[in-house]
């Protein structure tokens, strides 16, 4: 799992969760008795089943306030309320062909009457009828991202943004926020001051950014996220998440900063 131009990229089975209950989040759904769950996402393929978890507050498979999954070609939500059963089935899904290798707008919608939606880029692809109340949320579940706390339901994937809302968005509202398009990645070329005249000497321009900015956390004794960046062999091999410099690109000074 890895953070890459400001998307979380998952390639293999991994999860990320809160270190506690989402007690905060579960007390403003279960006041309003609605809820959102919005996401910028970008699946890696079209056949994971599972359902591959998304985003989760749960305790494991079995035991869920909600869940938002792919299922091979479709996205399903679970869904817990007084009328649902622990797991929250039975869920809600989308069509089947609504889940592709592409960046992805997707947002599930249930207001306090019942009514549940799922937009896909902007438009509605299902409704459903959710009865009861969320009164019944347990508010020791944790929130999780690309799997469950237990057992193993990975999904893969890239998310740029997953955001949870303790009311139902409007319709105008979706479709702004799809409007609005995904977080980009910001344009570092534009951010590179002009080219010196004179070649780049390490010990004068760069040595001291590196003592200033970088050596503090990345050099022996200190080497957060597996980065040492005091010794060249160890530069070029880069950290836990990979190379943050290949030898012949040019690299911007604010984009290393933010890796």
């Amino acid at each position: 799992i890895a953070f890459r131009n400001r998307r979380l990229v998952v390639a293999t089975s991994a999860s990320v969760s809160s270190v506690g209950p989402a007690r905060k989040v579960i007390a403003a759904v279960k006041k309003s008795n609605a809820l959102s769950i919005e996401a910028w996402l970008k699946p890696q393929d079209a056949r994971q089943t599972g359902p591959a978890r998304i985003v989760t507050l749960s305790a494991d498979p079995g035991q869920r306030n909600f869940s938002l999954g792919q299922e091979v070609g479709r996205f399903d939500v679970r869904l817990r309320t007084t009328a649902t059963n622990d797991n929250g089935i039975p869920s809600t899904a989308s069509p089947d062909d609504a889940a592709r290798s592409e960046l992805t707008h997707l947002v599930f919608t249930r207001d306090a009457r019942g009514v549940a939606r799922i937009y896909r880029d902007g438009k509605e692809i299902a409704q459903n009828a959710i009865a009861g109340t969320l009164d019944n949320w347990n508010n020791d579940f944790r929130l999780a991202l690309v799997n469950e706390l237990t057992g193993d339901r990975p999904w893969l994937g890239e998310l740029s943004l997953v955001a949870i809302y303790g009311r139902a968005l409007s319709a105008e509202e979706v479709n702004s926020n799809f409007t609005a398009g995904a977080p980009a990645e910001p344009n570092y070329a534009a951010l590179l001051p002009p080219a010196r005249a004179r070649p780049v000497d390490f010990v004068q321009d760069v040595q001291p950014l590196l003592r200033k900015h970088c050596l503090e956390c990345h050099s022996a004794g200190n080497e957060e996220g597996g980065l040492n960046l005091g010794i060249r062999q160890r530069v070029r091999e880069g950290g836990d998440h990979g190379p943050v410099l290949v030898p012949g690109e040019r690299i911007c000074w604010n984009k290393l900063m933010y890796l």
